[in-house]
């Protein structure tokens, strides 16, 4: 599974169990109710002088750009593509042979039908 923070859960048939890793590297492993930290993956970040853009590569080819906005872009090691806006409202997701996908999240009331 493929989160728009650079969030990475995969579960692994073989060992029967969850692998998760965090958007900074940190992994833990969830098996029979029990989880257990793993090695982290190495991180490197810089801060761009111009645009304050806050950018970190992870040794597993994830990559996160953080703007001065508050906005995020992710491109996770398969290439998928996660641009979150600055409110956290809408989530576009793109994939190279895939549609190109926008989730809008809403606080509900303007959403609701009307009876």
């Amino acid at each position: 599974m493929l989160y728009p923070d650079g969030v990475v859960a995969y579960f692994s048939k073989k060992n029967m169990e969850w692998i998760v890793t965090n958007n900074k590297g940190k992994r833990r492993s969830f098996k029979d109710n029990f989880n257990k930290d793993l090695a982290p993956i190495p991180c490197a970040t810089e801060t761009d002088a111009v645009t304050k853009a806050k950018m970190m590569i992870r040794e597993d080819n994830l990559c996160t750009v953080m703007y001065k906005d508050g906005s995020l872009f992710v491109q996770h090691s398969d290439g998928t593509q996660m641009h979150t806006s600055a409110d956290g409202k809408e989530i576009r997701i793109e994939k190279t042979g895939y549609g190109q996908h926008t989730i809008r999240i809403s606080d509900g009331i303007e959403d609701r039908p009307m009876s």
